[in-house]
């Protein structure tokens, strides 16, 4: 990735020699919501592709341009990318709120039960009211702050908080995905063979594999799950599969290979 940024660097700025930490950080400081460091434009290549150009300026006005080239995504990675991530996002803020709502109520009935016993707070302004949930949520539709995150079409929402709630779900994603996986292999039944055909098992000539003099035997009890040992039995068994197959492939070019004739010399 260093070195594509670098040559991107060359090809977009030929005389700019930047560090790569401080390339990023003025794209990053560009492409901030708001930012007035970088002038946009736009083009559209066939269907699917958007070249995205930025101008701007490196300190004491030395120009510096970089273009983006998207793709568009397919439906299953948009799907993994953006939509599930922010209904994630979605739920996660919806159960925050609940917990919220019930830390003011807990904290409201500590002040009753601080007022009831006497206590007075020191000065006037800072005494409030008990919270009402639904009257919160009746006076946030009708402030004129909700119509501007309507009109905005939700610009705000990968400010930093977004971004980082954002990190938070999908680094939650990948560790729930891996460990799906994991447990996907270990009740996978073990198809490798108990008895007779080792790693040092010889192949016979017609490819095929030698099997086993002592009889089948009833499998052990499933052992508890071992990412090491189930990694070392799939690589010999697709070390087995290899050889076969490479077995059968020069059994079949030996029968198809036609006999050279002899030249002649007179």
């Amino acid at each position: 990735m260093v070195k594509n940024i670098k040559s991107k660097t060359k090809l977009f700025n030929p005389n700019v020699e930047a560090p790569v930490a401080k390339v990023l950080q003025h794209l990053k400081e560009c492409l901030q919501y708001n930012s007035t460091k970088g002038q946009f434009s736009y083009q559209y290549r066939g269907q699917r592709e958007l070249i995205l150009q930025v101008a701007s300026n490196l300190t004491g006005g030395v120009p510096f341009n970089w273009k983006f080239e998207a793709n568009q995504m397919d439906k299953e990675s948009l799907s993994g990318e953006v939509t599930m991530p922010l209904l994630c996002m979605v739920t996660e803020l919806i159960q925050r709120e609940k917990a919220l709502v019930s830390a003011l109520k807990r904290k409201d009935a500590e002040i009753e039960d601080m007022k009831a016993g006497g206590g007075k707070v020191s000065r006037k302004y800072l005494e409030t009211t008990p919270f009402n949930h639904k009257s919160f949520q009746e006076e946030r539709v009708q402030s004129k702050g909700f119509e501007e995150i309507i009109s905005g079409q939700g610009n705000g929402c990968f400010e930093d908080e977004g971004q980082a709630l954002y990190k938070q779900v999908k680094v939650t994603l990948g560790t729930l995905n891996r460990r799906k996986q994991a447990e996907n292999e270990a009740a996978e039944p073990d198809t490798l063979p108990v008895d007779g055909d080792g790693p040092n098992q010889s192949p016979l000539r017609d490819g095929s594999v030698r099997p086993s003099q002592s009889g089948s035997r009833s499998a052990s009890p499933k052992k508890p799950f071992s990412p090491g040992k189930l990694e070392e039995k799939q690589t010999e068994l697709l070390r087995r599969e290899a050889l076969e197959r490479k077995l059968e492939e020069e059994k079949q070019k030996q029968q198809q290979k036609p006999k050279k004739k002899k030249k002649k010399l007179f």
